[in-house]
């Protein structure tokens, strides 16, 4: 049976971003604020907050926020961080971190930190009743490292493939050059099995120490 890739955290739906959410806000400095937050889209520098539904509306700048937490109607709680991003290039594969942070979803936490970044792209040529395709892009963080490199980049609700293993175990060879036994222990038939946490159990397993 397929399985979805990412199947293991909380999706919040796209029109959270039009929506006010129950939550906590931790400033860098360990202040923690009680109350109503927005969920910005990845690239906004501000986060939208009110202390109550009728407060005056605040704006707090993305350097000032150390982490977030919203509850969906069903009470879950979805996290997120503001931290810098690494891309590869176009034309070769050395990465490159971004000077500005980016607000990504934290879907699990460990000696090696799963993110995700949130996007929409375009109806590709005119797709009848499709303005935008809601997507992610998959992040790995390592302990101490203040920014979180690029691996993935897929749609919502996409199914586990052969060619997801491959493009993946590309990407994490880039990423993980000095774990070479995680390289060499990531199976198709594990990451069809597990998905995603196969990566940090490896990580965990192999590299971790």
């Amino acid at each position: 049976m397929k399985q979805i890739l990412l199947f293991f955290f909380i999706l919040l739906p796209f029109s959270v971003f039009a929506s006010m959410f129950k939550g906590t806000v931790t400033l860098n400095d360990g202040t923690v604020k009680y109350g109503y937050i927005r969920v910005p889209k990845y690239w906004s520098g501000k986060l939208k907050f009110r202390e109550n539904p009728n407060a005056r509306l605040e704006k707090i700048t993305i350097d000032d926020v150390k982490e977030f937490t919203v509850y969906d109607k069903q009470n879950n709680a979805v996290n997120y961080a503001p931290v810098k991003t690494s891309e590869p290039g176009l034309f070769n594969s050395a990465y490159r971190t971004r000077s500005k942070k980016s607000w990504l979803q934290v879907i699990q936490k460990g000696k090696l930190n799963l993110l995700v970044l949130y996007y929409d792209v375009p109806a590709v040529n005119g797709a009848v009743g499709t303005n935008y395709t809601p997507g992610y892009g998959l992040y790995v963080q390592k302990q101490g490292d203040d920014f979180c490199s690029y691996v993935y980049l897929a749609p919502l609700n996409h199914y586990r493939t052969s060619r997801d293993y491959k493009d993946l175990k590309a990407a994490l060879a880039l990423v993980f050059t000095e774990c070479l036994e995680m390289m060499t222990a990531f199976r198709e038939e594990d990451f069809k099995t597990y998905g995603l946490r196969i990566i940090t159990d490896l990580y965990e397993r192999y590299c971790g120490k």
